[in-house]
C-alpha cells in the first residue's frame, strides 16, 4: 500500500495543535514503513529538521509553487502518482 500525506501542517518552526499531532503522525508513520506500506510526504517547502528522517519506505516530495497548493498544485501533482492508494490530509 503507498499512502500519500500532506504534511505542511507539522513543517512549521512552532508546533502547536494540528501540527503536534500531524509530527506524532509523521513519525509514527515512518516507524511502520516498509516495502508493503510506503509513505509519500507532500510539503510546499524543504522539510524542517524535526520532522522524520526519509527512508527507502518514507519519502518527501516538494511541492511547487506553494501558491494556491491544496486547490491546485497538490492536485495536479497527486494525478501523477498513480500509484497512491490513499491520500490522507490533516
Amino acid at each position: 500500500m503507498h499512502i500519500g500525506i500532506d504534511g505542511n501542517e507539522a513543517n512549521v518552526d512552532k508546533l502547536v495543535g494540528v501540527s503536534v499531532y500531524t509530527q506524532n503522525l509523521l513519525t509514527q508513520f515512518q516507524k511502520k514503513a516498509s516495502s508493503n506500506l510506503r509513505f509519500t510526504v507532500f510539503l510546499r517547502a524543504p522539510e524542517k529538521k524535526h520532522l522524520p528522517k526519509e527512508t527507502a519506505s518514507f519519502k518527501y516530495h516538494i511541492v511547487s509553487p506553494s501558491f494556491l497548493f491544496s486547490q491546485i498544485t497538490l492536485p495536479l501533482t497527486l494525478m501523477k502518482y498513480d500509484d497512491i492508494d490513499v491520500f490522507f490530509s490533516p
